[in-house]
């Protein structure tokens, strides 16, 4: 680039770049946004976990922090207890 003189976009890219739909990128039926949402909700419930046992970090630094495979599974262990108590 000269100094001074703005970068010019190709004509290619500039045409592919206003395209609003994308004739290659997938087709999201019904069974994919179940399956998105599917997801969304198992996020939404390691979050919660992670939140109701002090924080991602908190967790993270526990198992870090942990001295035997024990101890990480306990750790583990109550992940999964939350899960099945935040699903009744």
């Amino acid at each position: 680039m000269v100094k001074g003189v703005p970068l010019q976009q190709s004509p290619s890219m500039a045409t592919t770049a206003g395209n609003q739909h994308d004739s290659s990128a997938p087709n999201i039926n019904s069974n994919d946004k179940d399956s998105f949402g599917k997801v969304l909700y198992i996020i939404n419930e390691l979050i919660s976990i992670f939140n109701s046992l002090g924080g991602i970090e908190n967790v993270y630094n526990s198992l870090k922090n942990c001295t035997s495979d024990f101890q990480k599974m306990q750790i583990v262990l109550r992940c999964f207890e939350n899960i099945g108590s935040s699903n009744n």
